[in-house]
């Protein structure tokens, strides 16, 4: 679902407001400061790209940036992956992990390997 929102900036840093917006309580949690201390302790590694504000600035000084929810990165002949869900207190985590897993097939599709890494 996509619904655009305009507004006018109250000064001229979209770098302050991109950043004030990441992560989005959806990706991150809320209260930002609590669920991100949550996360650092909980979660293995670091998100990499998932949840990242993407985009362009142009020439214009005119931006447009999105959630990466769904991403892969390729460097030195190695692709990593990133996508997830989204926790809430009734969510089962099988369900969760389904849901990761099929965020996944398509970036698996174009790589060629199964979710076991297998081709």
């Amino acid at each position: 679902m996509y619904t655009e929102i305009k507004a006018p900036l109250k000064d001229d840093s979209y770098i302050s407001l991109i950043d004030n917006l990441h992560p989005t309580p959806a990706l991150g949690g809320y209260p930002k400061e609590f669920a991100m201390d949550f996360i650092e302790q909980k979660e293995f590694g670091t998100r990499g790209l998932y949840g990242a504000p993407v985009g362009y600035i142009d020439i214009y000084d005119d931006c447009e940036f999105i959630v990466a929810i769904r991403s892969m990165l390729i460097k030195k002949a190695q692709a990593t992956l990133f996508a997830g869900c989204g926790i809430v207190k009734d969510s089962d985590p099988d369900s969760e992990l389904a849901e990761t897993n099929l965020k996944f097939t398509p970036m698996m599709n174009a790589l060629g390997v199964d979710m076991n890494g297998k081709s």
